[in-house]
């Protein structure tokens, strides 16, 4: 629009120029033809005709100043339209540079934008794949978080699987373990002395020899008397005094329940005697704490596998009744063998089942309730010589009951000992070995030959 009207009005100029050029050249020309033409008005007669020749140069002069005055007025017209234009169309240049240089200052924005919206991206994508990476490492942990878990869980129980097996807490401590002995041996001395006080008035030193013979071997072969205490039974007169059937009597009972009183109650079963030698090897290889828990969880379900205890107390009874029964035969009680076991089974059998009862459950007590060491009943083999460390003279001197002659030797065992015994690992030049301590809880009573002997020869009797 600009260039089309800035042509228009050179073409106004151009015109109006040569308008103007060619008036004044009209008014101004001296030539002779325009100067014959002036003269020509004066002459005579034509006065009419020059001045309607001018009227009419007038007129014409008027009209062209008219269009001339009415192109100028055009032309200023067109000027001014030609200003307004250009007015017009400098605001809309100035608008429009305005325009664009908001526009190019918005496009700059926009691209600034655009780069900050990219950078941004950027940005968020790279937010977007640390957010990914770290839900990914997240939900990694997570899992880990889980196995660890569940593994500690695992391990946990392990631990408390491995304490619980591990552990040497006892659930009975040494002095209730010592009073249990303790109400063995009272049990034992009272069934004694009132089996050897029942028939100690009915005991005939004229019986049949070879029946209290007979007994004698049998006591000697069923219990581990040895060879001297069955003999002098059977050829004693105990019609003056009831003392070797009573120390005979607590003998047996004693022999016979520290077998059953054992953690490993062979005469309860004789399956139990592989487990012991088991026992027996773990002990030598491995530390107080593993075998003893091995011991206690063993004997705790050995009894899910074995007899009942009633049915193995009946069984017990049944033989100790006839041992006891082989006492009185040898000690001249009775006329056979078939009416002294009657007597023993009538008058004591109750008895002899709960003092059997109470020597399985002092073996359950300590075999399986304590595993910080080996809790158990002992007894003193007949024959050995007697050390004053390990047992204790039933019949000594009280006002010296160390005064015992060395080398003197043990007749039997009236009273069972209690002894604990705690193995410890000693790690050495070579491998690890065990060594075991004994403690004597409670001394076993025994009865010496000399004092048998002195009792023989104060009722007249020589061996």
């Amino acid at each position: 629009m600009l260039p089309f009207l800035t042509t228009l009005r050179r073409i106004f100029f151009f015109v109006m120029e040569a308008i103007t050029s060619w008036w004044r050249k009209t008014d101004n020309d001296p030539s002779p033809a325009r100067s014959t033409r002036r003269l020509s008005f004066y002459r005579p007669g034509q006065e009419h005709e020059r001045r309607e020749g001018r009227k009419e140069l007038r007129a014409l002069l008027d009209k062209r100043e008219g269009e001339l005055k009415g192109v100028r007025e055009q032309g200023l017209l067109w000027q001014r339209k030609a200003l307004d234009a250009e007015k017009r169309l400098a605001e809309e240049s100035s608008a429009r540079r305005v325009e664009e240089d908001g526009r190019r200052k918005a496009e700059e924005h926009i691209r600034e934008l655009r780069k900050r919206i990219d950078s941004r991206e950027g940005e968020l994508k790279a937010s977007n794949a640390a957010k990914a990476e770290l839900e990914k490492a997240l939900a990694h942990g997570q899992v880990e978080r889980r196995n660890l878990t569940a593994l500690l869980e695992t391990k946990t129980a392990e631990l408390k699987e491995a304490q619980t097996y591990m552990s040497k807490v006892d659930d009975v401590s040494d002095s209730e373990v010592l009073q249990l002995a303790k109400n063995i041996n009272a049990a034992i001395f009272q069934i004694a002395a009132k089996v050897a006080d029942d028939c100690h008035s009915t005991i005939d030193a004229t019986a049949s020899r070879p029946l209290r013979d007979q007994a004698a071997a049998r006591l000697e072969k069923a219990v581990n008397f040895g060879s001297d205490l069955p003999r002098i039974l059977a050829s004693a007169d105990h019609t003056q005094d009831n003392f070797l059937v009573q120390i005979a009597l607590q003998a047996l009972f004693a022999i016979s329940l520290c077998n059953l009183a054992s953690a490993w109650p062979t005469p309860v079963n004789e399956r139990i005697s592989l487990l012991q030698s088991i026992y027996g090897e773990m002990c030598r290889q491995e530390p107080q704490s593993v075998f003893g828990k091995w011991r206690t969880m063993t004997l705790t379900y050995m009894r899910t596998v074995l007899p009942e205890q009633s049915k193995v107390e009946v069984d017990i009874t049944r033989s100790l009744s006839k041992q006891v029964a082989n006492v009185l035969l040898a000690s001249g009680y009775g006329q056979s063998t078939d009416e002294v076991y009657e007597f023993v089974k009538q008058n004591y059998l109750k008895s002899l089942r709960s003092l059997i009862a109470q020597a399985i459950e002092f073996g359950y007590a300590t075999g399986a309730r304590i595993v910080s060491a080996d809790v158990g009943i002992v007894a003193i083999t007949a024959n050995e010589v007697f050390q004053s460390e390990r047992m204790q003279d039933e019949w000594a001197d009280p006002k010296n009951p160390q005064n015992v002659p060395q080398g003197v030797r043990v007749f039997c065992t009236t009273r069972l000992g209690l002894v604990r015994r705690e193995r410890k690992r000693v790690t050495g030049r070579g491998d690890a070995v065990n060594t075991s301590q004994e403690l004597y809880l409670l001394k076993p009573s025994v009865v010496l030959e000399d004092t048998v002997k002195e009792f023989l020869e104060d009722i007249g009797h020589g061996q």
